[in-house]
């Protein structure tokens, strides 16, 4: 058996973080618009459609991002990643893939991975399961006691393949466990993507993409289905499938971020090739779903630019019964969805045109991160593009309070401080209100090479959680060979929040 290395940066050593953090920038209106993965700049710039900044809004005193907490780096000698992460009391559960042997002998190709850490850094668990072929866990959802993990096998994981790729549930138990695997899938290529549980623990949500008609699937498209289709189902405890729908238009579709809502609605995000809501604006646009408890369709909206958008993660914030209920889905766009606000986080309204226009629209490189706000009904509230002029990329999202956290991926620099990056790819982690969109504060994490950042969690005890894949060595850690999953750990001025659904 090969050995395992695993480390983990104390919060006695937090102060000597990758990235020195320091005084943010001052406080600036972005209201919002959304991709997975990673791919250097001088300046950071960020894009709204919200109204100008109040005087009070304008004149507050800048907010300081938060210092690293801890971060838990784990891995063999072959690669190994941390997709997907939940909070659940004082722990948190992380599942993903090795590709090695990190608990006995692996199986051969990839096995799922999972983990449980303490919020105090404990690495309480390790377990591996696979059977032979290709095995990964995307995504991973904890409420009420339950915990269900999602992705895709092209072994006989939990009963015999149909056919290229099938999709997966199962049950995490307090150990990191999984329970019974319920596989499903067609003669084509099925995987399962963001996973969330309902508050009350009961049920869950899932969703990802279906190249050919899934079997058990309702159609709500009116037929129209191509060239690949987005699928949500609605799962038990145990992971098994309530109700499975599939939709889509005759050309591409891809369904990746999921969340829940308070009253226990399945939120799915992800992008069109087609006219799934009105005529496409062009590339590939992104789209939001709402279905109920029975399976129904609230809402399809879509949204997007000339360009290619991307939404991957959502999350559900507000009080219904205040009126204030929100959905946040962050992605990638290499489009134009807001007006960009200059470099060094410069707001352009100090300096208003003189024919009293709003700045167009504009892309500040590459992709751009991108988050996009809408109400219970699907309507746009604000849309905001976070941007250095190289690739950036947004796929995790939770909402703690008033607070949007947004946390990714940039080959540049995001980092409202002024810091430099850290070399390769970076994460970061974007604070926003969660009313108007207003940028607070962003800052960048990395090692001298590449992290790639997939989902993010936020505890009871106030921490927010980032999980990813790093080729270099995090904080006191040591890159065990390939790369590595990683856990990193921020603290919250408050606590408590939505979970973050990841790729």
């Amino acid at each position: 058996m090969n050995s395992t290395r695993v480390r983990r940066r104390g919060i006695a050593g937090r102060r000597r973080t990758l990235v020195a953090f320091v005084l943010a920038a001052a406080m600036l209106v972005a209201a919002c618009s959304g991709g997975s993965g990673s791919d250097t700049s001088t300046t950071s710039t960020t894009t709204t459609t919200a109204p100008p900044p109040s005087t009070t809004e304008a004149e507050a005193a800048p907010e300081e991002p938060p210092q690293v907490e801890w971060i838990v780096q784990v891995g063999g000698p072959d690669n190994d990643a941390l997709l997907g992460v939940a909070a659940r009391e004082d722990e948190v559960v992380s599942a993903g893939y090795t590709e090695g042997s990190l608990q006995g002998e692996g199986s051969g190709g990839r096995d799922v991975l999972t983990a449980v850490v303490g919020t105090d850094a404990e690495i309480r668990s390790l377990r591996q399961t696979g059977e032979g072929g290709d095995d990964s866990a995307f995504g991973i959802g904890a409420a009420g006691g339950t915990t269900i993990t999602c992705g895709y096998t092209e072994s006989d994981l939990g009963g015999v393949n149909a056919g290229s790729a099938d999709a997966w549930c199962a049950p995490v138990d307090p150990t990191g466990s999984l329970g019974n695997i319920h596989q499903q899938g067609g003669t084509d290529w099925d995987r399962l993507y963001g996973t969330a549980v309902a508050p009350e623990g009961t049920f869950g949500y899932t969703g990802g993409y279906t190249l050919g008609l899934f079997p058990g699937a309702s159609n709500t498209s009116a037929g129209l289905l191509g060239d690949g289709d987005a699928i949500i189902w609605q799962v038990n405890a145990d992971g098994t499938p309530r109700w499975i729908r599939q939709f889509g238009t005759a050309a591409t579709d891809w369904g990746q971020g999921v969340a829940t809502t308070q009253d226990g609605d399945g939120l799915l995000v992800g992008y069109t090739q087609g006219d799934l809501d009105g005529p496409s604006n062009g590339g590939t646009d992104g789209f939001i779903a709402r279905f109920d408890r029975d399976g129904l369709p609230r809402f399809i909206r879509q949204f997007g630019s000339d360009g290619a958008d991307w939404p991957k993660g959502v999350a559900s914030g507000g009080e219904p019964t205040q009126g204030n209920e929100t959905f946040v889905t962050v992605g990638s766009t290499d489009g134009a969805l807001a007006p960009a606000l200059g470099g060094a986080l410069v707001d352009p309204t100090d300096a208003p045109r003189a024919d009293g226009a709003e700045p167009a629209p504009s892309n500040a490189g590459g992709t751009d991160a991108m988050v996009v706000a809408v109400d219970p009904a699907g309507e746009t509230r604000w849309t905001a593009q976070l941007g250095s002029d190289m690739n950036d990329d947004a796929i995790g999202v939770a909402v703690d309070g008033t607070t949007v956290l947004v946390a990714g991926t940039t080959s540049g620099v995001l980092d409202t401080t002024g810091q430099p990056a850290a070399g390769g790819r970076d994460g970061f982690l974007a604070a926003l209100d969660l009313e108007t969109g207003s940028l607070r504060w962003i800052t960048q994490f990395g090692s001298a090479a590449d992290e790639d950042v997939y989902g993010m969690t936020v505890t009871e005890d106030g921490l927010v959680v980032i999980s990813g894949q790093t080729t270099g060595d995090l904080g006191d850690n040591t890159n065990a060979g390939g790369s590595d999953g990683f856990l990193i750990a921020f603290p919250l001025p408050t606590a408590g929040g939505s979970v973050a659904s990841a790729l």
